[in-house]
């Protein structure tokens, strides 16, 4: 083997080692940290507001999160199993501001909670604006962390 073509195959062990506690999301948010635990998501999610100065007339987040459920459930295996790790029933999305308008400077800012304990289990978005909750709605989508379950 040519010595050229074992470096890059010592460099791809190696990378793929350091990586394993890496988690790659678009957009890459501040900080993330994440947990070891198997968490599904039902098929009959929830999206609530309580708390949000948002009142979403437009559907705007409404529409976002049905269309993440669709792509969920479209591309991803429902497990039938009964799940022994939590079930994530909804979540509550906090938008602080009432306006609706994307600008230069507006803030895209975010902070996704999903807990592991509680019954029913809710994941918390709180953003400044609505296109934070947007961006909150995407990287669940795109996270890989996600199992569904039937129910």
């Amino acid at each position: 083997m040519a010595p050229a073509l074992r470096l890059l195959l010592a460099f791809l062990a190696i990378g793929s080692c350091t990586a394993a506690d890496h988690v790659d999301l678009w957009p890459m948010p501040k900080t993330v940290s994440h947990g070891t635990q198997r968490l599904y998501v039902s098929n009959n999610a929830t999206m609530s507001m309580a708390g949000s100065k948002y009142s979403d007339g437009k559907a705007i987040l409404k529409d976002a999160f049905q269309r993440m459920l669709d792509l969920m459930k479209l591309n991803h295996n429902a497990d039938g199993a009964n799940p022994s790790s939590s079930l994530l029933t909804g979540v509550n999305i906090v938008v602080l501001s009432t306006q609706d308008e994307l600008g230069f400077e507006v803030d895209e800012s975010y902070n996704l909670t999903v807990p592991t304990i509680g019954e029913p289990l809710h994941a918390q978005i709180e953003a400044q604006t609505v296109f934070g909750a947007l961006h909150a709605l995407q990287v669940t989508y795109y996270s890989s962390m996600i199992f569904w379950t039937l129910n």
